[in-house]
């Protein structure tokens, strides 16, 4: 049985106030306070935008705008932190592609996976 997309959003996204490490990266590229933060599998958090996160991604738009727009905190499992650095990144400023250059095949692949599950169709191409 196919999950939801309720479902799926609910496992990704809880209202929390909780504590811990800051990646300020998103603050630093967009100023101005952050109204979700993402949190990683290791327990990094990193602050970010929904407006900015919402107009890259189609699953963050249906995340943030949609249902759950009341959500503060989505989690991302699965996913090792520099991929998850490396879209967020893309995210923030899409057309940097000179970083991709250097990357090796397998983290590319990775960023691919990713970009494809969180449906950013310019970090695909």
């Amino acid at each position: 049985m196919a999950a939801t997309d309720d479902q799926i959003f609910r496992k990704h996204c809880r209202n929390s106030n909780t504590k811990a490490m800051m990646l300020n990266a998103p603050s630093q590229i967009h100023p101005g306070p952050s109204d979700i933060t993402l949190r990683l599998d290791n327990g990094e958090v990193i602050h970010a935008h929904k407006r900015i996160l919402s107009q890259q991604s189609l699953v963050f738009k249906a995340a943030c705008l949609g249902g759950f727009a009341d959500v503060t905190e989505y989690g991302i499992e699965d996913h090792e932190p520099e991929t998850m650095h490396t879209m967020i990144k893309h995210i923030y400023s899409p057309h940097n592609d000179a970083e991709f250059q250097a990357k090796p095949s397998q983290e590319l692949l990775k960023i691919y996976l990713i970009a494809d599950e969180y449906q950013i169709i310019s970090l695909k191409h």
